[in-house]
């Protein structure tokens, strides 16, 4: 599971998407996460949501993704190219933008039903775009003749420009303002042979800039936001800071001055979103998700190879309640259930004796196919069993601990 973005509502729900068309849908703070029927295998880049119900997707080969319902179903929309699309923004419902190689510009005004296609005149790769509101807008991608642009007129026309420094080359990543003055880039700079981390700072519209971070040597920057003036987070990976790789989410709560790392691991972060300061979600190459909800003091991790193997197409047409996988188990097993209708799951554990010692689940579940998983560490071995009640349907499972 190759994980390329993610988008959250708050501390509960959230959206990832990946290669071979995958969107993975959380209701539960990580728990479990549901496969949603894409109807594509194509890789899909960013996802956005311009409010709980309404969101898109986008991906290589012009691809465009819709849903209505917060993400459960989607469905295709026409972009009018093929190139691979990188990056959207929505300010509302309806108008919205997307960016992607060989200087590809979308724009639309109906929510996607028709999509206006623009293209820069100099051909950049645009890895990022960001609205403040229908007219202002700001695109930001890979070194070339300009690598950075700017539109005060919803997209109809763009002021292109070269956010470059003597003797330095930048591919920018990711673009951020939080008004028409003061924004943020991040991404890398340098020779290819000794490039450095970046992080550049303008407080005059992006007429001028001022770098503000600094990597170590072979480090890149690849996402940056900022919740407001003061409060932001980057992506960062590698450098001499962080040997073998390592991959850290930093935190800024100076406007950029002073960073300090809050998430680091020696995987490979790939995107992550903070939908308040306290509130944020990162996810890995990997399949996996932490989250966050006091400002990144702690992490919770899950893992969506895990927590949800089969979901999206098709739809059970019956209740089942699978024999848990593996079956003798030590210390972890997975129960997997299928439901057919909207349901109330409460999935629980027992000891021989009767006696309530887990609850899995509890909790309303949309149709789909999910998984749980049990860690009996701290149980003895002998016979358990699972009890899984949805509606009306009950069903028991005998589960065998051997140490």
């Amino acid at each position: 599971m190759i994980t390329n973005d993610i988008f959250s509502f708050d501390a509960q729900r959230a959206v990832v998407v990946g290669d071979s068309g995958r969107i993975y849908l959380t209701t539960d703070g990580g728990a479990t996460w549901i496969r949603q029927a894409a109807g594509t295998v194509t890789r899909l880049r960013s996802v956005f949501f311009a409010n709980q119900a309404m969101g898109w997707v986008v991906g290589d080969f012009g691809t465009i993704l819709r849903t209505v319902d917060g993400g459960h179903t989607w469905e295709a929309q026409s972009s009018g190219t093929l190139e691979d699309l990188r990056s959207l923004f929505f300010v509302d419902v309806a108008h919205g933008w997307a960016v992607g190689a060989n200087g590809v510009m979308l724009r639309t005004a109906d929510g996607g039903s028709n999509w206006e296609l623009k293209k820069s005149p100099t051909f950049e790769w645009w890895n990022s775009v960001r609205f403040l509101n229908l007219s202002t807008g700001f695109v930001a991608g890979e070194a070339g003749s300009n690598n950075f642009g700017k539109t005060r007129d919803g997209g109809q026309t763009w002021q292109m420009s070269q956010i470059n420094r003597p003797q330095e080359i930048y591919r920018l990543n990711s673009v951020w303002f939080i008004d028409e003055n003061t924004g943020w880039v991040a991404g890398l700079t340098g020779p290819s042979s000794n490039f450095t981390a970046a992080v550049v700072k303008t407080t005059d519209g992006g007429a001028t800039w001022n770098r503000i971070y600094y990597g170590g040597i072979s480090s890149i920057n690849y996402r940056i936001q900022f919740v407001n003036r003061d409060t932001g987070w980057v992506l960062h990976a590698g450098g001499l800071s962080y040997p073998g790789q390592q991959y850290s989410i930093d935190r800024t709560i100076d406007g950029g001055a002073i960073w300090q790392p809050q998430l680091a691991i020696p995987g490979t972060l790939t995107a992550f979103h903070f939908p308040s300061e306290r509130i944020g979600w990162v996810c890995d190459l990997g399949g996996r998700v932490w989250r966050t909800t006091d400002a990144g003091a702690t992490w919770n991790q899950s893992r969506i190879l895990t927590s949800i193997a089969r979901g999206g197409l098709p739809l059970p047409t019956s209740f089942v309640l699978e024999q848990n996988y593996p079956n003798p188990f030590n210390p972890t097993t997975v129960i997997r259930y299928s439901l057919p209708i909207t349901s109330h799951v409460v999935l629980k554990l027992y000891n021989i004796l009767a006696e309530e010692i887990a609850t899995l689940v509890e909790e309303e579940k949309h149709p789909g196919s999910y998984e749980a998983s049990w860690d009996a560490t701290k149980f003895a071995s002998g016979i358990y069993f699972c009890r899984l009640k949805a509606g009306s349907f009950v069903g028991t499972k005998k589960l065998l601990l051997l140490r």
